[in-house]
């Protein structure tokens, strides 16, 4: 609308300097007073340019205006549906509770520009609890996806080739603007990337103005007895986080969900409702953890057959098990978050970024009343729903 209101004006007033210069011309031609006809056409230039410049202004005051006015009403309506989690500050950060998930208060801040997100339906998707193994999958998805580039997966950060949705960098704003294929991850789960967007039941009709773009989706999820370990050194080595407390805190945080995309439970509950109530072509595909350490090749093909790739040789095969396994990674610059030190994110005192990699870490931190405790929570929410591989 804006614009439309400034081209309209702007066109206005070239009309009316150009009516302006004619008329100076033809009394200039029928031999009238030259230099009081020149004087009065310059003035004519110099009245239609103010009154531009003032018409100018007026518009974009006016709708610098009603967008504030919208922002606002939007931050209230946001507000409304959001509870604050007073007295369970986590570290540094103020916590949230929004659709049964908590967030932190910087992705609370800029929740309306990712309500507001539009999905291309060439997008990738990797959606994951934090420490389930995601920046893993992220090298996988993306190889497969540009066919073993690994030249351009060593010299370019998974963070600039896989940017994180809701992270302040790159920024959502600078999300929006790229223009190559864009694969993006995310802790949210998939109800919340779609709140507030109505998705039809089918995906028939691409051509309804209402029909939003649901990209590919893959999620990875790990056991949460050696999630809750991976997670709270995670969490100690963060300064962005700033938490400082001991395991048995953290476990006591995690078991209660008031901890950031907490409770895992939700997420993991949230993938599989997804995927029972849309069609086949928006169903997320479920990778483990466990069995990616086991049985790599396998899962590899399952998501190369996904994404609609063929299936590696066994030289291609072999390559990529060697660059993505855990001793690689762990000394691959692209993708150990080594930058971090070097932009003091990590406390140096705490645990790397890729840590261990292992499964059945949690029995060198676990109580056996703490382990009893997690048994206890997996049989309540995902008995008979999702298999778990502990050790």
């Amino acid at each position: 609308m804006y614009a439309i209101i400034c081209n309209g004006l702007r066109g206005r007033c070239h009309h009316l300097m150009m009516n302006g210069l004619t008329s100076c011309c033809r009394r200039l031609t029928s031999g009238g007073g030259v230099n009081q006809e020149v004087d009065n056409g310059i003035k004519r230039i110099r009245l239609f340019k103010r009154v531009f410049a003032i018409g100018l202004f007026g518009i974009t005051l006016t709708t610098a205006v009603i967008l504030k006015r919208q922002r606002s009403k939007q931050w209230h309506e946001l507000m409304a549906k959001t509870k604050r989690l007073q007295g369970q500050k986590f570290g540094d950060l103020e916590l949230y509770e929004m659709q049964g998930l908590v967030i932190s208060e910087p992705t609370v801040k800029d929740w309306l520009n990712i309500e507001s997100f539009v999905f291309r339906d060439d997008d990738i998707v990797v959606t994951a609890f934090p420490k389930s193994g995601i920046t893993w999958l992220q090298e996988i998805v993306w190889l497969l996806a540009n066919e073993l580039d690994f030249k351009t997966a060593k010299s370019l950060t998974i963070t600039d080739r896989f940017p994180y949705l809701e992270f302040p960098s790159p920024g959502i704003k600078s999300i929006e603007r790229m223009k190559v294929r864009r694969y993006l991850k995310t802790h949210l789960t998939p109800t919340l990337l779609f709140s507030g967007k109505q998705l039809n039941e089918t995906t028939e009709d691409n051509d309804n103005n209402n029909n939003i773009v649901v990209p590919k989706m893959i999620t990875i999820f790990r056991n949460p007895k050696d999630l809750i370990v991976s997670y709270y050194h995670f969490c100690r080595m963060n300064k962005m986080i700033g938490f400082k407390e001991d395991f048995d805190h953290f476990f006591d945080r995690f078991i209660s969900g008031s901890l950031p995309y907490g409770p895992v439970w939700n997420h993991y509950l949230d993938v599989l409702q997804w995927n029972n109530s849309q069609p086949d072509d928006r169903k997320i595909l479920v990778i483990h953890y466990e069995d990616l350490k086991k049985d790599f090749a396998n899962q590899v093909n399952r998501i190369s057959e996904f994404l609609g790739k063929p299936k590696l040789s066994d030289d291609d095969m072999k390559q990529l098990t060697n660059h993505c396994s855990f001793d690689q990674m762990k000394y691959n610059p692209a993708v150990n978050y080594k930058h971090w030190d070097d932009l003091g994110f990590r406390d140096r005192n705490e645990a790397e970024f890729m840590r261990r990699g292992q499964i059945g870490d949690w029995k060198y931190y676990f109580s056996k009343e703490q382990n009893h405790t997690i048994d206890k929570l997996v049989k309540k929410y995902l008995q008979n729903k999702i298999y778990f591989v502990f050790e």
